[in-house]
This record gives C-alpha cells, sequence and structure tokens, in this order.
C-alpha cells in the first residue's frame, strides 16, 4: 500500500498539473510529475545571452526507475538511509528574471555529473549525530530532528568517525559532503523551476517572506509555519520527513536547516558547461544551502546560496551526507 506522504505527493503534483508542464520521474515504485513551470519553454541561458533553453535540453539523466536506497545501521541500531541519484546534466543558478535571485545564483552554468552518487534521505539526525559522537552539540533538541549549531568541520569531525565506521562493515563506500553542484541538481530532481513543487509566486512581485499558498506547507519548513521564539514549543526544527519528497525521494531540501556543501564558496557560478565541479580551489568561507525553519521563502529556493565561515556554527545549521 502506498504510503500516506506518497499519496499526498502524487495528490499535489496531479492537482497542479492542468496548471503547470510536467516531466515524470520515479520515485520508489510510483511515477510522479514533476512540475516545470511557466518558465520551462523560455528560461534565459547565460551560457549565452541571446539563446533560449528548452526544458528537455537542459535536465538528461532522469530515465524512469524505482529509487535505489542503501541503508546503514549505525551503533544502537540507528538507522541512515541514502538515496542513489542518477547522473545526468542540468542547469545550475538562476535566470535573471527569477523572483527575488541575488546575483551570486548567476552566470547560469550547464553541469554535468557523470556518476551517480548517494545522498542522505535526510538532514543528518541528532540520533544518528549521538551513534558516533557522544556529545550532542544542538541547541534545538529532539533525537529525529537534525542536528544544529554544526560548523562545516564539524561535520568533517562526523564525516571521520562514519568512515571509521563503515571500515568495519560490508558497506563498500565513503561518505563525504555534497559538492554544491551535487546539491543543487539533487534539490531540483529534475525541475527548473524556483523550487522543486514549483514556481510557487505569490502576488505580482512580492510574496516570498513568509506567506502561504497551499503548496508551501506541504513540502518545507520555513518562516511561514514557524512562528513564536527559541524554546516556545513548536518553534525551530522539526522531526525529519515530514513534509513531502522531491522526486529523486529527497525530504527538507528546502527550509528546516541550512546544509553545509564541501566546496568554498565563490562570488559567481562557473558559467559555460563544466563537468564534476568542485568550486573553487581555495577561499576562506564554505558553501551552504536550502534555507532554514526560519528563513523567508526566497532562501529556501533551489538556486539560493551563501558563503559561510566554516567555524560557524549556529543553530540554523547542520548538514546533509553524500556517499560514493
Amino acid at each position: 500500500m502506498a504510503s500516506t506522504s506518497s499519496l499526498l505527493l502524487l495528490s499535489a503534483a496531479l492537482a497542479f498539473s492542468s496548471i503547470l508542464p510536467t516531466a515524470t520521474f520515479a520515485s520508489g515504485n510510483q511515477v510522479l510529475p514533476v512540475l516545470l513551470g511557466e518558465e520551462a519553454a523560455s528560461l534565459e541561458q547565460d551560457l549565452n545571452q541571446d539563446e533560449v533553453v528548452d526544458a528537455a535540453d537542459v535536465v538528461t539523466g532522469l530515465e524512469g526507475g524505482t529509487a535505489t536506497e542503501l541503508t546503514i545501521m549505525l551503533p544502537g541500531d540507528v538507522p541512515l538511509i541514502l538515496v542513489e541519484i542518477p547522473a545526468g546534466s542540468f542547469i545550475m543558478g538562476s535566470p535573471s528574471t527569477e523572483r527575488n535571485r541575488s546575483s551570486n545564483e548567476g552566470p547560469m552554468t550547464q553541469v554535468t555529473l557523470s556518476s551517480s552518487f548517494y545522498m542522505g534521505k535526510y538532514p543528518v539526525t541528532q540520533n544518528q549525530w549521538i551513534a558516533l559522537i557522544e556529545e550532542n552539540p544542538s541547541l534545538l533538541l529532539g533525537d529525529d530532528h537534525p542536528v544544529n549549531r554544526i560548523g562545516w568541520e564539524d561535520a568533517q569531525t562526523y564525516i571521520t568517525a562514519l568512515n571509521e565506521f563503515l571500515a568495519t562493515t560490508e558497506h563498500n563506500i565513503t561518505v563525504r559532503l555534497p559538492r554544491e553542484a551535487e546539491w543543487e541538481y539533487a534539490a531540483r530532481a529534475g525541475t527548473i523551476t524556483r523550487f522543486s513543487f514549483g514556481d510557487s509566486l505569490i502576488g505580482e512581485s512580492d510574496g516570498d517572506n513568509c506567506e502561504m499558498d497551499g503548496l508551501r506547507d506541504l513540502h518545507m519548513w520555513f518562516c511561514g509555519n514557524n512562528s513564536g521564539s527559541i524554546g516556545e514549543e513548536g518553534y525551530g526544527t522539526k522531526p525529519v520527513g515530514q513534509k513531502l519528497p522531491n522526486a529523486f525521494g529527497l525530504h527538507d531540501m528546502h527550509g528546516q536547516v541550512w546544509e553545509w556543501c564541501a566546496d568554498y564558496y565563490g562570488t559567481f557560478l562557473p558559467g559555460g558547461e563544466v563537468t564534476d565541479p568542485t568550486g573553487p580551489a581555495e577561499g576562506s568561507l564554505r558553501v551552504t544551502r536550502g534555507g532554514t525553519w526560519s528563513s523567508d521563502a526566497m532562501d529556501c529556493r533551489s538556486a539560493r546560496r551563501a558563503g559561510v565561515n566554516p567555524s560557524s556554527s549556529t543553530f540554523t545549521r547542520g548538514f546533509r551526507l553524500a556517499a560514493d
């Protein structure tokens, strides 16, 4: 029997299929529509300002099939689930016409990821952290909440501990932080809209703060469904997996906690056509993606990117694993 979340996702997608053009991608045992939005046929490509890119030309690697999940049992029988993400190509960044985009989201770059990789189904949770590292650094507590108050260097400490544990198991994988291009590819899951669930445009020119439109609440934790202040019940991080997944089967890619990427932060994207990019060779900041439970909607968009001191560890930051 299909899970409640799968049925909700299917219902939400079908409800908007008459409004937005769709493509399909298999998520688990369900083949679900991927919302592409009104800009799908006329996306401005900053590789060449005079060219127009068709949706079919910018997203490849989305052949049908059943999503492959890998479950790792951590000490204490704590499961950690990874989802295989297929190799493919996509356009990274946002067009200059995207509402509330920032200049660091360009120039738009055609990215090819030549190999499949694994991505955490959820952000790393506190019980997964505690399974390997006894002390929980989180300010906002909950076993199944994302571990928070995590700096980039803290994430590396956990990754080292997890790889040491994996060496004692039958799993022939190495975990790491996702590269920035991998993160956006996984977040978009075949879409070219502002969010993986559509453009979510409210009003004529604004509506990108805490407003609700019927879709946002189904897919992300952000300021629109968090009210109050630190310490009050219901305010802050939430148990992972309560919102609908994207077409790759990943939860909480929009909102919840900012997620660290492996890359140094660059003020602009590289532009042109690149294969398996790893970001600048050096820098003082690292990339975070996805927005947080207290963010405005605009800061939870797929293309939104920020550069942060790697030692900075506030309660709005966590991380998600990648693996090869």
